[in-house]
């Protein structure tokens, strides 16, 4: 928690925020592209590999 606490504080400069923005939107986004890619691999092969 002491990380989140260094990046909260007064003394970090305003372009770490929009940094973490937007490394955090990426992740998110990657992150639903590989389950949604991933479910329909997942679905497809349901009848191939019975």
């Amino acid at each position: 928690m002491s990380i989140l606490a260094d990046i909260a504080s007064d003394s970090a400069p305003p372009g770490i925020f929009l940094r973490v923005f937007i490394l955090g939107g990426l992740a998110f986004v990657g992150l639903c592209a590989w389950f949604v890619l991933r479910g329909y691999v997942k679905s497809g092969d349901k009848d191939e590999h019975k």
